[in-house]
């Protein structure tokens, strides 16, 4: 190995490196925003400021559909609440296959456990016949209770696990 005096010859080495092990520029930049999300020291009042910055924001939004709720149709009302929880389910599957965001699966599962079965019961709310109760929490949470608990099977996210555990215990009682 050729010694390394500036910047030029360290770049030509990882080069060659890249070619000989076939590495892809993806790979070596996740590897090196791993290291760097692992050397930074997390700051408790970061946390707190950004928590409670989505928390405005969600609760904002939620003033905001509750203000025009009235005058939305049924699909309106079915798409803001089921469409919302489906789209933070799935973005929550997405970031678990990226090591940098896979933090940010946590939140955006416990959304769509809250938008998920408030977008079902609108539904049933809306194009259903009937008045009874129990069974309509039976099919959400049943629905809902495989759907974590197949998408734990295959990603083995404790978050999927317990909102499924927690579906299912909704189902049966």
């Amino acid at each position: 190995m050729a010694e390394i005096k500036n910047k030029e010859d360290a770049i030509k080495h990882i080069t060659f490196l890249a070619h000989q092990h076939n590495l892809s520029i993806d790979e070596i930049s996740a590897a090196i925003t791993r290291k760097t999300i692992k050397s930074k020291d997390p700051s408790w009042l970061n946390n707190l400021l950004a928590y409670l910055g989505g928390a405005f924001i969600y609760g904002g939004l939620t003033l905001f559909i509750s203000m025009m709720w009235d005058d939305l149709g049924s699909p309106a009302r079915v798409i803001i609440t089921y469409g919302s929880g489906l789209v933070a389910f799935v973005l929550g599957i997405i970031v678990l296959k990226d090591e940098r965001y896979m933090r940010a699966s946590a939140p955006l599962f416990l959304k769509s456990a809250i938008l998920l079965p408030t977008g079902m019961f609108v539904f049933l709310h809306e194009y259903a016949q009937g008045d009874d109760v129990q069974l309509a929490a039976m099919i959400v949470f049943g629905l809902l209770a495989f759907q974590f608990v197949g998408a734990f099977a295959k990603l083995q996210s404790t978050s999927l696990l317990f909102f499924g555990y927690l579906f299912w215990n909704g189902a049966l009682g």
